[in-house]
């Protein structure tokens, strides 16, 4: 070997930034200045050091494995070990090693990689427990490198049934069924698309959610992060269907009380009229008009129930909701019979709501009535009351063909109403009842039937105490 090349071998292994050392027949370990650099020890005290011994010892199953191999008279390559250091610490430390027959030595290589893996570990548990849903896929054919514990949460799949597999395999289906699925954006190039799922337990869950190209576990892939904004978008539906209301509440508030004067005036001389006997067909007309004149005046009642606020309602007290119920079963009870229907009634313990209970009443009938509506002639409506330490809830459940979708998404909009005789009020008033008692009213339907769910906040031991000593 030439002098020039001996110098630059001679520069390599005095300047390399890597661990380079060569074990002899005899055990005799010879380091480059890199590995007092990195691990503190002095080269000339190194010489013979058992490494075996400096490994943590949750690695050195590693190192038993790695023996074996050169043994065998393999190359070893990226064992993976924390090393322990002069001073007391551990560095990440990834080791190659091949035996060389010609000169019966080991030759050894090692690079420091903590701060890699210091990296790796953060980058780990930021995607295990970010609030926002996680994929990472291999790029050249798309399967699931790795999921976060959100995606479990949200999507019901646990990581174990969708790792290994591509998107397709999994079945996520897209709400409207189409051709877009996440890897449209990074395809396109797009980003912040929009996009509903069926989850493995049926729920749809509407997501935003972008890709980017990264390196993971040293292969080329695609991070997806999706937010979950399904509660979001109900959120915005709900204020949107509130102002709708309000506005439609104020409207409401000025015409009506002027079409309520006109219909008193009315009504009154048509009174005075029926006080004249002599003409039998005008008396009848007259009790016509005034029979629609009343229909009218129920109809400006109920819309002005829509429009009134909470300052209007000050005979709020605590309330027993199930004796509410009872109260009003032999009347729905009537209804149901008449129309060869049933009516069950499951209510839980005492349910206490700080309400009002003749608006309560007229919550529960119009629920009922289009439960009993929607049912078919044999068929049940169930009445349930539910409570929590925090919640009481009063469900209404029938088993009629459901709500079509168009309908749904509009449910409380006054005048929206399916019956030919109906008013389109009284779900609109409903809406404006829990509004006022803060209360939520979940809908869920099917062609196996519908359930309404009003969510009212419970009353507290403390606050029923309170109340009764008032």
């Amino acid at each position: 070997m030439n002098s020039g090349v001996q110098l630059l071998l001679d520069s390599f292994w005095r300047n390399s930034m890597d661990i380079h050392g060569i074990m002899n027949s005899r055990g005799e370990i010879y380091f480059n200045p890199a590995f007092a650099r990195i691990t503190g020890y002095m080269t000339d005290k190194a010489k013979f050091m058992d490494l075996f011994w400096k490994v943590h010892r949750n690695e050195r199953k590693k190192i038993i494995e790695a023996r074996k191999k050169i043994q065998q008279g393999e190359t070893t390559y990226f064992v993976d070990v924390r090393f322990r250091c002069q001073n007391g610490q551990y560095k990440w430390l990834s080791w190659n090693a091949t035996y060389d027959r010609e000169t019966n030595a080991l030759l050894i290589t090692g690079r420091d990689i903590t701060n890699k893996k210091t990296m790796s570990v953060v980058f780990e548990t930021i995607f295990q427990y970010s609030p926002n849903i996680k994929i990472i896929l291999r790029e050249h054919d798309r399967r699931v490198l790795a999921v976060n514990k959100t995606f479990e949460k949200i999507l019901q799949y646990k990581a174990d049934e969708v790792v290994g597999k591509t998107l397709e395999e999994i079945k996520i289906k897209t709400i409207p069924n189409n051709e877009q699925t996440w890897l449209t954006v990074y395809h396109q190039g797009f980003s912040a698309k929009h996009i509903s799922l069926q989850c493995k337990d049926n729920v749809v869950r509407d997501l935003i959610y972008t890709s980017v190209p990264i390196r993971y576990q040293g292969e080329c892939s695609i991070l997806i992060v999706a937010v979950d904004i399904t509660e979001q978008n109900k959120l915005a539906k709900e204020l949107n269907r509130l102002e709708k209301l309000h506005i439609i509440g104020q409207m409401a508030g000025g015409i009506c009380h002027e079409m309520r004067n006109l219909i008193t005036v009315i009504r009154g001389y048509l009174q005075l009229m029926l006080k004249n006997n002599n003409i039998q067909q005008v008396k009848q007309n007259i009790e016509f008009m005034i029979s629609e004149l009343e229909r009218a005046n129920s109809i400006i009642t109920d819309f002005l129930a829509i429009a009134k606020r909470d300052s209007e309602y000050t005979n709020f007290q605590v309330t027993n909701l199930n004796k509410v119920i009872d109260r009003l079963y032999p009347l729905l009870k009537a209804d149901a019979v008449q129309q060869n229907k049933k009516i069950f009634l499951e209510l839980a313990d005492e349910t206490f709501i700080y309400a009002k209970e003749s608006e309560l009443r007229q919550l529960i009938l119009n629920l009922v009535r289009n439960a009993l509506d929607a049912s078919s002639p044999g068929q049940k409506v169930i009445i349930s009351t539910t409570k929590s330490e925090h919640q009481v809830k009063l469900i209404v459940e029938d088993f009629g063909p459901g709500i079509d979708p168009h309908i749904l998404k509009n449910l409380g909009t006054p005048f929206l109403t399916t019956k030919k005789e109906g008013t389109g009020l009284g779900l609109a008033i409903c809406y404006a009842i829990a509004e006022r008692h803060q209360a939520n009213i979940d809908v869920s339907t099917s062609n196996q039937g519908t359930v309404f769910t009003v969510i009212f906040p419970a009353m507290k031991v403390n606050q029923l105490t309170a109340a009764a000593k008032t």
